[in-house]
């Protein structure tokens, strides 16, 4: 920056620190959104019946497809157990306004938010009448604190929220073009990320890369260098990463409209956005890259959109072999106790039936035989089972999650590194007792840019795997059907008897394109069935607290685990695996 804008920071800093700041009475008894939004959306998705997702609002809030909006945090009531409770009041007033489909329609999206919090006002005797009859309790806590709110100090929007609508996308220009090398470039590891202020609406427009080359500076007597919002004219996209230097600036900017560009991001400015259904989708790579269709799931009309997604696969060249033989190193303790639990495993007798001879008869083999003698076929003498050490006969495949949400911290551990560490202790075990195993990782930029990385194929040098695990960095989103379907095309050619696929992600599917919510868990359902008609078992490991509402509606019970830490990683696959052994 220049020295005047260093100036001007600084100054802006020091009234910045002048500002009224809350007393120790009202920080006591504030509320704050994201340390109870897991309990809100349990209770939004109990009374709906939806896969409701919460997230902080601009202001008031209000509800908007299968998003609930609400305050980030809320301290207007005397008693901390009031504002807790205003907040379930909250989100039943928005389950109830949900069902009654009580909202702006695509026609009136041009209202103000004074409009918007006028009708939500004028329509809420009626929610409320709607809330007295089915949840009494909650109706008589707004009668409690209706007194708080009136038109002045605590406004009415408050307690009802306003109307919201869904928006399509504003068609503006000549629309988004992308091609190979700027996905390649796009993919490059941000340097900077802060995240942003809450915001609700969003308008998607489409770059008009005409007007940006013919824009010219229209004003001569100041820098164009501040945040503003758009106002319809078109400038280059600048790649510098000054985001840190910018960071007050940008948190006054209202992100109500955004572009999609496939311009390098060295610097990241995270802000959670939903409804971005329309948003266009990037082109397919070109040249001599090896690809795959698969089909994809559409839950709404209960049949395939077929070769809609396209895969392409990737082999890492080289790679770095240094941070695999530094795991080990760093990890000897963790890898011997590892041996030490494989060997238990393995090492136990299992039974073997249908055998010419042995300890026991095996009754359903005797079964079999007396249906065979009556029917007049020739019954098999293979009627008995004993308990034998038996090498076991199985196939693993680890599907790593390598999207950008694998780039954040758990307890001070990055969460890729936890996926690789585990995988490559693991493989030393699998490798020593002779297991066959593969590694894959996946991430994604819309339906025609799905990656899966082949870090390690059946029957390759373990040694080889361990370098290119190494290697691999975060990139891109998180479609997991499309790599659960290539996945299923490797294992399936294995001829072990027992084959799984082990997931290791966040569990929440999402890309640039429509793949949130109901959408995306739908087709990853429809895949685990694909792979089951297969006779190939499933499990799902995730880190993230965030993974407990996407895990059990894909997996089902007993076929995931959502760890509390990222050391519990490596006990729960030993754990995992003894439960493969044991069949």
């Amino acid at each position: 920056m220049e020295w005047d804008q260093v100036l001007f920071k600084k100054v802006f800093g020091i009234f910045e620190k002048w500002k009224p700041q809350n007393s120790k009475e009202v920080i006591s008894r504030t509320i704050k959104l994201p340390d109870i939004s897991p309990r809100l959306t349990l209770i939004a998705r109990a009374l709906t019946g939806q896969n409701i997702e919460i997230f902080p609002a601009e202001k008031e809030g209000g509800w908007k497809g299968n998003t609930f909006y609400l305050p980030a945090s809320f301290s207007l009531l005397p008693t901390i157990e009031e504002n807790l409770n205003f907040y379930i009041f909250r989100t039943v007033y928005l389950c109830t306004q949900f069902e009654e489909n009580l909202n702006w329609k695509k026609k009136d999206v041009s209202k103000t938010t004074e409009d918007s919090r006028k009708i939500a006002a004028e329509i809420a005797p009626y929610i409320l009448k709607k809330i007295e009859e089915e949840y009494p309790p909650v109706f008589r806590f707004y009668i409690s604190i209706k007194k708080y709110f009136g038109e002045n100090e605590n406004p009415r929007f408050w307690l009802f929220g306003k109307y919201m609508a869904n928006r399509d996308v504003i068609e503006n220009g000549h629309g988004d073009t992308f091609d190979k090398d700027t996905f390649e470039k796009s993919m490059a590891k941000p340097t900077t990320e802060i995240k942003s202020k809450p915001v609700e609406e969003v308008e998607i427009l489409k770059v008009d890369k005409k007007a940006q080359e013919d824009y010219v500076l229209t004003h001569n007597f100041e820098k164009v260098e501040t945040a503003d919002e758009f106002s319809g004219v078109w400038r280059g996209f600048d790649g510098d990463d000054t985001l840190e230097e910018d960071a007050d600036a940008l948190n006054e900017l209202n992100l109500k409209h955004l572009v999609r560009t496939d311009e390098v991001a060295h610097s990241v400015y995270q802000a959670d956005f939903r409804d971005l259904a329309n948003i266009a989708e990037s082109a397919a790579l070109d040249g001599e890259n090896v690809f795959l269709k698969y089909n994809e799931w559409d839950f709404s009309k209960k049949k395939y959109k077929p070769d809609y997604c396209t895969v392409y696969l990737k082999k890492i060249q080289g790679g770095d072999l240094a941070y695999a033989n530094k795991c080990i190193s760093e990890n000897k303790k963790t890898l011997n106790e590892l041996r030490r639990k494989f060997a238990q495993v393995n090492q136990k007798r299992r039974m073997v039936k249908k055998l010419p001879d042995g300890e026991s008869i095996d009754i359903d083999a005797l079964v079999d035989w007396y249906a065979d003698l009556k029917s007049g076929r020739t019954p098999s003498e293979n009627i008995y089972f004993s308990k034998r050490k038996k090498e076991a006969d199985i196939a693993i495949l680890f599907l790593l999650d390598l999207s950008l949400s694998t780039d954040s911290y758990a307890d001070g551990n990055r969460v890729l590194d936890v996926e690789k560490q585990a995988v490559i202790l693991f493989g030393e075990v699998l490798t020593e007792h002779n297991v066959d195993f593969a590694v894959g990782g996946f991430y994604s930029k819309t339906r025609n840019n799905c990656a899966y990385n082949l870090l390690k194929n059946f029957g390759e040098d373990w040694a080889k795997g361990k370098q290119r695990l190494g290697a691999v960095e975060p990139q891109g989103y998180t479609r997991i059907g499309p790599a659960l379907r290539h996945s299923l095309t490797l294992i399936d050619k294995n001829p072990a008897t027992q084959k799984w696929v082990i997931l290791i992600s966040d569990g929440k599917p999402n890309d640039f394109d429509k793949y949130e919510g109901k959408y995306g868990i739908a087709d990853v359902k429809q895949a685990l069935r694909e792979m089951h008609e297969r006779h190939i078992s499933t499990y799902a490991i995730a880190i993230e607290s965030v993974a407990r509402y996407y895990l059990p509606q894909m997996f089902g019970q007993n076929h995931y685990n959502i760890l509390s830490h990222p050391d519990m990683l490596i006990p729960s696959l030993a754990s995992l695996y003894r439960r493969i052994i044991n069949g």
